[in-house]
């Protein structure tokens, strides 16, 4: 059977699965086309991605879930690929200025979903000590993670599992939230390609269906 016909022949599920008879999540199938032991944790993605997508798949609805999987040969071949630290500030960046200004919104907190937005691009601890104004006036949880998580990675990991995501997710339009994450996927797997980064907070309003038309 071919590569191809066996990734469109997939089925993903949410959460992590004891066998493979019991079903795949995304990373768990990337595991699987590689020939790897049953995990999702595959040696061949990079670290900072994976956490992304393991979170990423099982938020999703299972529709939305079966987009995902143009990716899973995308991001073969990225664990040591040197960009892992930049994927890390580019999910933080998107936490801040994208998905806590659709959830600022969505709670009808103009101004502040504005200030998120206006943010500078979040790409080291200079940038992100920026934010610290905004996250203060929206609550502490995401002030807080920034002041006691000294490594970018776990940043990553705390905004992206804990905070950020459930927080947009209790938005009111989980279409277009769901399209800026999918944006962002987009971004962490053609980093090498030098592609214009996209304005996290400006665009998740403006994503434009031809960005994604391949994870369709």
């Amino acid at each position: 059977m071919a590569k191809t016909k066996s990734i469109d022949n997939i089925t993903l599920s949410a959460g992590s699965h004891p066998t493979r008879s019991d079903g795949v999540c995304f990373m768990e199938a990337v595991a699987w086309i590689v020939k790897e032991k049953h995990s999702d944790h595959p040696a061949c993605v990079c670290p900072v991605f994976g956490e992304f997508a393991r979170t990423w798949n099982d938020r999703l609805g299972n529709a939305d879930r079966q987009k995902m999987k143009p990716y899973l040969v995308m991001c073969i071949g990225t664990s040591n690929d040197g960009y892992a630290e930049r994927r890390a500030w580019m999910i933080i960046d998107w936490s801040v200025r994208g998905a806590l200004a659709v959830y600022c919104e969505a709670r009808n907190l103009k101004d502040l979903a504005r200030d998120a937005r206006a943010l500078p691009e979040i790409r080291d601890w200079d940038t992100a000590k920026q934010a610290s104004k905004v996250l203060n006036s929206v609550g502490s949880a995401l002030a807080r993670a920034f002041a006691i998580t000294p490594r970018v990675r776990a940043l990553a990991r705390a905004l992206t599992l804990d905070l950020a995501l459930e927080r947009a997710l209790g938005s009111l339009d989980i279409e277009l939230f769901n399209e800026s994450g999918f944006a962002l996927m987009d971004r962490l797997l053609t980093i090498s390609l030098e592609v214009p980064q996209l304005q996290g907070g400006t665009e998740i309003a403006n994503v434009e269906s031809k960005e994604l038309e391949h994870a369709r």
